[in-house]
Parts: structure tokens; sequence; C-alpha cells
């Protein structure tokens, strides 16, 4: 088994002094906890469309399975009614669960977790 964490941003992000931009930095954090659980993980950052990213990139590795973790940003009082994205299907998420070429595993983690 392998593990690919993949980061794509809308844009190109500018690097700073040290030559990593924040998504190397995100990335070298996933990989440091991946290794911490005695798994090695490849890393990629896109830029781009990130549905469309995300579904190329899964075809590109062959995924079998694809994890996406997605924050509940509503309001608390909110959580209980219908999210007009998900009616609409509109949402990052929605697209990549359609067009993905494997099974996706949503994941909900709290705000502020990470």
């Amino acid at each position: 088994a392998s593990l690919t964490g993949i980061h794509i941003s809308r844009q190109d992000i500018t690097p700073s002094r040290g030559g990593k931009s924040p998504a190397d930095e995100v990335l070298d954090k996933a990989v440091q906890r991946a290794r911490g659980f005695g798994v090695e993980m490849k890393a990629i950052h896109r830029t781009g469309d990130i549905g469309r990213g995300v579904c190329a990139v899964a075809a590109d590795e062959k995924a079998d399975l694809l994890v996406i973790a997605s924050q509940d940003r509503r309001p608390l009082v909110a959580r209980g009614l219908v999210d007009i994205d998900r009616l609409l299907g509109s949402s990052v998420s929605d697209y990549i669960r359609v067009h993905a070429p494997a099974p996706v595993l949503l994941v909900r983690e709290p705000e502020g977790r990470r």
C-alpha cells in the first residue's frame, strides 16, 4: 500500500525566504506525521482547479481510495439545517465525489482542529 498527500492551490504561492511555500510546509508536516505512524507518504503539490486537480492526481496515481477531510464551517445554529452547497452540488467535495476515479471517503473534521 502507498499513501499520497495532495495539496492543490488555486494559484501559485510565492515561496518564503527559506525557499518553501506554505504548501510545502503543510506537506512536510503531513509527511512527518505519516512517518510517525510508520507510513511513507508521497507529497504532491499542484495549482489550478481543486476538484479537477484532485481527480487528475487520483487518476495519475491510480488511486484505489480517496480520503478527503472537509470542515463544516456553518455556525453551530445552522448545522442542523440543509446546506445550500449540498443542494446545488457545487462544493469541491461534491465535485470530487461525483468525478473521482475511485471511491471517496469524506471525513468531517471540527473547525480549528489541525
